[in-house]
């Protein structure tokens, strides 16, 4: 198991999502809709506040238990959401899993 940690390099920070920052995540989802829609089950019109913060609950439990890693990308300065990535699927023997990752519209470049 990781403890909770955060990575920067003082442009992005990745760091756990936080309990409350759901309004933030929602945001940045919302903007960013008609990119993610192809490639992420979970993007599409019925993401809501309360599915954010369900993502973030289940996220942080499943980081306690180590099943998976959600990082909130962060701008460094001012804390804004700028994306997601996570590491899930985590195989116990072969020590391989998926990365996914994905940079808010407003944001990418």
């Amino acid at each position: 198991m990781f403890p909770f940690m955060k990575l920067t390099d003082n442009v992005v920070t990745l760091r756990p999502f936080e309990f409350g920052e759901e309004n933030e995540l929602y945001k940045a989802v919302q903007e960013s809709l008609t990119e993610l829609k192809p490639w992420m089950s979970w993007a599409n019109e019925s993401y809501t506040n309360e599915v954010a913060a369900n993502f973030i609950a289940i996220t942080r439990a499943q980081w306690s238990g180590g099943g998976m890693y959600a990082f909130a990308i962060a701008d460094a300065q001012s804390g804004t959401i700028l994306g997601g990535c996570s590491l899930s699927h985590i195989h116990p023997v072969y020590h391989f899993c998926n990365l996914g990752y994905w940079v808010r519209t407003s944001r990418r470049g």
